[in-house]
């Protein structure tokens, strides 16, 4: 009976071990199939990402080309400096280049915004001069001078249409004046008033550019340069300024400083770098005709028109 016993145990065992084993090799593979499984479907996921994501780098690079190499924090920050502006039409055959076109503004902002540049804050320009305060590599600072109604108006539009800003230098006499209504056609050159110039505090900063001595202050006498700064700050009470027809000289400075300002503004050529000096601030001025590729070379430093 024993002997019957072995016969049967040994063929039951020796299926119980085959058993064993293909269970446990089954089991072994059935996580590197699942494993598998699912990182082809992660594969799926990640593959199918890309091409998203490049259709739309494929259509920000064709707004936006970043192959310059500019840097503002090498090359210094561009300060660009507007003055009028009127449509094409309105301007007709005034031959007078401080008169921008729209169009010529609308370009402008154009090629910066598909360049990939940003606007900075006059706050922003002190903070990298005096502290070497880091800046994003493309950004330049936009001015606008005198305070004409074009700029609240005409200008204003399209810079919020391009999301960039800019500081606008005031003749603070005429934020008195009482309201008239924008007529580029018949009124080449009018002024924004107060109430006028609030509409447009979402898109400009308004700073200094006298009270109404609009012109070239290094031939006034002191006390009468201090008697029209004296009204302009309580009009305006800005701690930035621009020097008229971009004149000034070291007594100017002085006076400049004594009134408590922090910063002034030239209309000399070249770039805002580190450690320039805070009172006599570089600008481009922009005049008519200018094309975008000529502002861009400007900005970039590759001509200093």
């Amino acid at each position: 009976m024993s002997e019957i016993l072995k016969k049967l145990l040994i063929p039951f065992l020796a299926f119980v071990i085959v058993a064993i084993i293909f269970f446990v090799s089954k089991t072994t593979i059935t996580p590197t199939i699942k494993v598998s499984s699912t990182a082809k479907t992660t594969s799926s996921i990640v593959s199918s990402e890309p091409v998203i994501s490049n259709d739309i780098s494929s259509n920000i690079s064709s707004e936006i080309d970043d192959k310059s190499g500019f840097d503002a924090n090498i090359s210094g920050i561009p300060i660009i400096c507007y003055h009028h502006l009127l449509t094409k039409e309105q301007k007709g055959t005034i031959k007078n280049s401080i008169i921008a076109t729209t169009d010529e503004l609308e370009s402008h902002l154009k090629i910066l915004k598909q360049k990939g540049y940003s606007s900075l804050t006059c706050e922003q320009v002190l903070d990298f001069i005096k502290n070497g305060k880091q800046i994003p590599k493309k950004s330049v600072f936009l001015t606008i001078d005198d305070g004409y109604k074009s700029t609240i108006y005409l200008a204003a539009p399209i810079f919020r249409k391009y999301a960039f800003k800019a500081m606008v230098f005031v003749i603070t006499k005429n934020l008195d004046e009482p309201y008239e209504e924008f007529d580029p056609i018949n009124k080449k050159f009018q002024y924004f008033n107060k109430a006028e110039m609030e509409t447009a505090k979402d898109v400009f900063e308004f700073a200094d550019h006298t009270y109404d001595l609009h012109i070239e202050l290094t031939k006034q006498t002191k006390d009468k340069i201090n008697s029209d700064l004296l009204i302009s700050k309580e009009k305006l009470n800005s701690p930035y300024f621009a020097y008229p027809i971009g004149a000034f000289n070291s007594t100017l400075i002085n006076i400049i400083k004594e009134f408590g300002f922090f910063a002034a503004f030239t209309i000399n050529r070249g770039h805002a770098k580190i450690d320039s000096n805070l009172f006599t601030i570089p600008r481009y001025c922009v005049l008519s005709p200018m094309s975008a590729e000529k502002l861009l070379d400007i900005v970039e430093g590759r001509a200093i028109r």
